[in-house]
């Protein structure tokens, strides 16, 4: 059974999205996900917004990236977006699961998929390529 969901290649090119209605604006908040298909292999991109603050974070669901008793809280990331590769870092939550982007690195990737370039992401033994059917009405959603 362990194999069946390992080797699972349905097609999963969507992206979630999740909005609070709070009373007051300034306690609004709002998740635009994509759905992974492989959790031993895939990244989740999370754009999560509070307010009117935003932030980016890769999400992986298996092994973390990085040991427990690691006292480094960074980690290398390799963005493709168009075959063009670049490095950037990101900060490793506790857990070693969530790493949180730059409001730069957020936004490059962002445009990128906005403009419907292809966005491949590796980090540690995960490695994704960012779905871009649906992205642009999640996230025009998201901004409301």
């Amino acid at each position: 059974m362990f194999l069946t969901a390992a080797c699972c290649q349905k097609n999963c090119s969507s992206w979630d999205i999740w909005c609070s209605s709070p009373a007051c604006p300034q306690y609004y908040s709002a998740k635009v996900s994509n759905i992974i298909c492989n959790p031993f292999r895939d990244i989740k991109f999370e754009i999560i917004r509070t307010g009117e603050d935003w932030r980016g974070i890769f999400i992986v669901q298996s092994v973390p990236l990085i040991p427990c008793d690691c006292t480094e809280r960074t980690i290398s990331i390799s963005i493709s977006i168009d075959c063009e590769e670049k490095m950037i870092e990101g900060i490793v939550f506790e857990g070693g699961q969530q790493v949180l982007l730059s409001p730069d690195d957020s936004i490059t990737l962002i445009e990128a998929l906005l403009n419907q370039q292809e966005v491949t992401v590796k980090m540690g033994r995960y490695c994704s390529t960012l779905p871009l059917e649906g992205f642009y009405d999640a996230y025009t959603a998201f901004c409301k």
